[in-house]
């Protein structure tokens, strides 16, 4: 996914974008991003100014960073939507299993909460 970037998607994820711009780019130090608090522009500057950057290389390195970040939550996303399905299958295919087990958690921690107040 090519995101092309724009000032609201880049302040939008400057949170989660703190830590790959940290790996990325190590010479940038906690001052510098509170300077550019997720203001496109002059991160933009920031990084022309410490690595000798265009500014159109600076644009393609922030999409790329971007776009990696995206592709992860996709990452993400589908990895937990595999498991929920997973876990429904098991449950379904496996209906009294399921209930015999929660009943024996039931138990269990009944009998500990009980013991526990003696």
């Amino acid at each position: 996914m090519n995101l092309g970037i724009n000032q609201d998607v880049f302040d939008g994820k400057w949170k989660q974008l703190r830590g790959t711009i940290k790996k990325q780019w190590g010479d940038l130090t906690d001052d510098d991003l509170k300077k550019v608090q997720g203001r496109y522009d002059q991160f933009l500057e920031l990084l022309q100014d410490k690595y000798g950057y265009s500014r159109q290389t600076a644009e393609n390195e922030i999409n790329t960073r971007l776009n990696d970040l995206y592709a992860l939550g996709d990452q993400l996303q589908t990895s937990t939507r595999q498991a929920v399905t997973a876990v429904d299958e098991t449950v379904t295919q496996r209906r009294w299993l399921t209930i015999a087990a929660t009943l024996l958690v039931g138990i269990v921690v009944g009998l500990w909460l009980n013991n526990s107040g003696d």
